[in-house]
């Protein structure tokens, strides 16, 4: 089962196509999109029913009637205000971080992040944060990731050797023919944000 929530606008949206992002049940007592969406709607009709205000989360079923981005801002503000906390430490910015943050501690890719939060552009990854646990494993997965060539038979490490394009040395040798084979390694570095 699942919830698709439909952004007719945002501020990433270049070409006003909006957006619908689609979350599926999380089995989790508390934070579960799909049924916060349908206690949204009872509590909706609900309040419908019986006359009462409706808040800006329970507003928007309709293009004609739409969350604006300072009613979040206004209702993050008041929560935070309410729980003792300082107002200037929250916005909506901080959500999409804390969200893009959240993803990438339970390993979820690049893309996902960027689509799940809607990012235009990979400036996410100048907000995201590591955790001391994300990086624990990182030097084994990376041998193993890298020393496949050496586990193929016949194949063992030689002398490192400059590779004739740049990059990191290093060197295969075939035991049999002896014909040595460039392994190497270059830092491709992408343009974030700009």
């Amino acid at each position: 089962m699942s919830v698709e929530v439909i952004f007719e606008s945002h501020k990433g949206n270049r070409v006003a196509q909006g957006t619908t992002v689609r979350h599926y049940k999380s089995n989790h007592a508390h934070l579960c999109p799909v049924a916060a969406a349908k206690l949204c709607l009872n509590i909706r009709a609900q309040w419908l029913a019986t006359g009462r205000k409706l808040g800006p989360y329970l507003t928007s079923v309709s293009p004609t009637r739409t969350i604006k981005k300072t009613q979040v801002a206004n209702l993050i503000n008041l929560s935070a205000a309410g729980m003792g906390l300082p107002r200037s430490d929250y916005s909506t910015h901080s959500l999409r971080i804390v969200g893009a943050c959240a993803l990438l501690t339970a390993g979820k890719s690049d893309l996902v992040i960027r689509l799940l939060g809607r990012w235009a552009s990979w400036c996410f990854t100048v907000y995201t944060r590591l955790r001391p646990g994300m990086i624990r494993d990182a030097a084994s997965c990376m041998t193993k990731a890298s020393t496949w060539e050496y586990h193929e038979e016949g194949i063992v490490p030689t002398q490192n050797t400059q590779h004739s394009e740049g990059g990191t040395p290093g060197s295969l040798t075939l035991q049999a023919n002896q014909v040595n084979l460039p392994l190497a390694v270059k830092s491709r570095r992408r343009k974030v944000c700009g």
